[in-house]
């Protein structure tokens, strides 16, 4: 009986990093809240979904709900925390009310919950990804910022790392794991590469917001 192996471990321990910013003082109670919850989910269902894999158990419907469903309404939460204008706020509202009529009714006519719902997952990571680059566009076009400003940007990370899950999560799933039927061993290996980007994505949840602690040490040194 496998809780915890080296997958969930390392989501584990960005979860574990997140939890001293409850306690400092920062600019991104919000988002970080937000990034809060998605750990805990992230970690959650990753541990019950390896229980129930060692006992021989089914867990797609867990990564159904979960995964495809619940934490693409978080990141497009996340997004609504970002994001300043009434239109873009609005915008994420669509998406999240679309999106949540979209699972019901697929999941009621088309497809079991038992079964990973490919179809709902790349719609979902597609939006994300537009979403993504919009904040980019109104980053270096609308609104240009310093390098050095950036650099030491939690939200502006985060968004890097929720593009780069989100895009390797969707050409694997949208266009491999659809069109094309995989060697076994090849399959393999895209799983993995998958994890080590789930990984990538959930560490750097947990300690982009130190970001601007070193940002400040850095100011003082030179002062």
């Amino acid at each position: 009986m496998t809780f915890i192996d080296w997958y969930t471990g390392l989501i584990l321990l960005g979860l574990l990093l997140s939890i001293p910013h409850f306690f400092l003082h920062h600019d991104y109670l919000k988002v970080h809240r937000a990034i809060f919850i998605i750990l805990c989910l992230g970690f959650s269902l990753e541990a019950v979904g390896t229980y129930l894999k060692s006992n021989g158990g089914n867990n797609q419907y867990l990564y159904t709900i979960f995964f495809v469903y619940v934490e693409t309404i978080l990141i497009f939460l996340f997004f609504k925390s970002v994001f300043e204008s009434k239109r873009e706020k609005l915008l994420v509202k669509i998406a999240i009310l679309t999106f949540t009529s979209w699972g019901i009714i697929y999941t009621v006519f088309f497809e079991s919950i038992f079964t990973f719902h490919v179809l709902s997952f790349s719609i979902g990571s597609f939006v994300i990804i537009l979403f993504s680059i919009y904040y980019f566009m109104s980053i270096f076009i609308f609104d240009i910022q310093s390098l050095d400003r950036l650099s030491m940007n939690p939200i502006f990370w985060l968004m890097v790392l929720i593009f780069l899950f989100y895009s390797t999560t969707f050409l694997y799933f949208s266009s491999i794991y659809l069109v094309i039927e995989l060697d076994s061993g090849f399959s393999a290996i895209l799983v993995k590469l998958v994890k080590i980007m789930s990984i990538t994505m959930y560490l750097g949840m947990g300690l982009v917001f130190y970001l601007p602690y070193i940002s400040r040490s850095k100011n003082r040194q030179l002062t």
